[in-house]
């Protein structure tokens, strides 16, 4: 059985990796369907392909 510190790690590591190759789909398929996203200075979004926009902009952007 994986421990709670692996699993996270291994998500983590998926996130970075996805993010990295500018893989939106693949990263905002890490969320949920019915995610909320709570960027700063911005109402709560909802969903996969809010987060797929947030991460994409994000990384536009040089973050």
């Amino acid at each position: 059985m994986a421990s709670f510190a692996g699993v996270i790690q291994a998500l983590n590591d998926r996130f970075m990796e996805f993010y990295k190759n500018n893989d939106m789909k693949g990263l905002s398929e890490l969320y949920t369907e019915d995610c909320k996203l709570m960027p700063p200075g911005t109402d709560v979004l909802n969903g996969r392909s809010a987060a797929a926009d947030v991460y994409g902009k994000l990384r536009k952007a040089g973050v």
